[in-house]
């Protein structure tokens, strides 16, 4: 996911003073972007990357604004197990995740796991509990088949959270199998969060949004 959406960008434009959460920052570029779409005050922006591989990257393009954090965030606040994956064939190192890697490799032959390592994890509910984030206006991911952990470790800020701009498991699961030991769909995504609905699906990403708020 290395894009944001019209759709997206025009909600952060009307937002006053957001409060964003960037799941899986990579190199920092959508970092900037979300930030530029944001017309209407300054936003409280919060980004995580637990590959070490990419804070460098991170740091260079994020602005001084962002809190930033060499973390991941999934169901465990400690340290959990991080699977380092192959570069793929532009040398981009963006396919690493805190779900181990299932059938990744059949559909990508240059992914394979290189390496784990322990990383640091936060549950959101227990991040947003120690640095006072009461709500939360956009949580935009892109955690690498993680995305039901996230949710689990979650359960009490996605109540009071306006949007969700997230990956899914979009393959042909029947004929390809799944690539993350955790990769969901976004049925199964979406059965995850009573009261929220799709507002806009695309090839492997949608936006989701808290009917409830």
């Amino acid at each position: 996911m290395s894009f944001i959406p019209a759709t997206l960008s025009k909600i952060l434009s009307e937002l006053r003073d957001p409060v964003i959460f960037e799941l899986g920052v990579y190199d920092g570029i959508n970092t900037q972007h979300l930030i530029m779409s944001c017309a209407v005050g300054t936003p409280r922006y919060y980004a995580f990357e637990p590959d070490p591989r990419n804070i460098e990257k991170c740091l260079l393009h994020i602005p001084e604004t962002v809190n930033f954090y060499q973390a991941a965030i999934g169901n465990v606040t400690g340290k959990v197990k991080f699977h380092i994956s192959s570069p793929n064939t532009n040398g981009e190192t963006a396919s690493s995740s805190i779900s181990p890697f299932k059938d990744h490799v059949k559909v990508f032959d240059w992914c394979h796991e290189e390496a784990v390592i322990d990383a640091s994890c936060w549950r959101l509910d227990d991040f947003c509990a120690a640095h006072e984030v009461d709500h939360i206006d956009l949580i935009y991911m892109d955690i690498q088949g993680a995305e039901r952990l996230m949710i689990e470790g979650a359960q009490n800020i996605l109540k009071r959270t306006k949007y969700i701009f997230t990956e899914f498991e979009g393959l042909t699961l029947e004929t390809q199998g799944s690539l993350y030991e955790h990769s969901s769909s976004l049925e199964y995504i979406l059965c995850m969060l009573p009261g929220w609905e799709a507002v806009e699906v695309l090839p492997g990403d949608a936006l989701l949004k808290n009917t409830r708020l």
